[in-house]
């Protein structure tokens, strides 16, 4: 019984080892991927677009009625123009969201936009969730692969200390060594 435990001891540590590096893998991912959005958010221009019309439309699923609403949104640059879309979601409220569809028709929104490619946007651009999911999502499976990998190694070394912890119990009376008592001779 013990092959076994030792032999799954050993996999439960090499589980860990592997998951710890891997972290380290999505931990670097996530760095690369926060400085080319940082990059993004500073490099690329800004420009005001204008929502020109949108359209609200809604699904009905077995938990609650989900409905989203589309903008165009409309830019110019030098003599082109361009078109984004955005998409807002909601739940359960879809009254709500195309009231809020029909108020912001006319109203402008920042783009962020790629000056190479103009066709290229973001929309909502800033330090927010929405902008930094991809490192956020990252750094959150890179932490819960370093506690996962945490977990599999103490419990290597939880099974190993249960294993080599056996007590054994005895009434007989430990044994007396008998030592030889010097004998001492006198001279005549």
């Amino acid at each position: 019984m013990k092959t076994i435990t030792k032999g799954f001891n050993r996999l439960l540590t090499a589980q860990g080892r592997i998951l710890y590096k891997l972290s380290l893998v999505a931990l670097a991912l996530a760095l690369v991927a926060f400085l080319y959005q940082a990059y993004v958010l500073h490099a690329w221009s800004r420009i005001d677009a204008t929502v020109t019309n949108g359209t609200a439309s809604y699904a009905l699923d077995s938990a609650a009625t989900k409905c989203s609403a589309d903008y165009r949104l409309a830019y110019k640059i030098g003599d082109n123009e361009y078109v984004a879309t955005d998409r807002a979601r909601a739940a359960a409220d879809c009254a709500t969201l195309g009231t809020q569809l029909d108020a912001n028709i006319g109203k402008t929104q920042v783009v962020l936009y790629n000056p190479v490619d103009p066709t290229v946007t973001y929309l909502h651009p800033g330090y927010n969730t929405e902008f930094f999911f991809l490192p956020l999502l990252l750094l959150t499976l890179s932490v819960g692969m370093v506690t996962l990998g945490f977990f599999c190694i103490r419990a290597a070394v939880w099974s190993e200390m249960e294993d080599t912890s056996e007590i054994s119990l005895s009434l007989k009376a430990p044994k007396k060594e008998v030592r030889p008592v010097p004998v001492v001779r006198k001279r005549a």
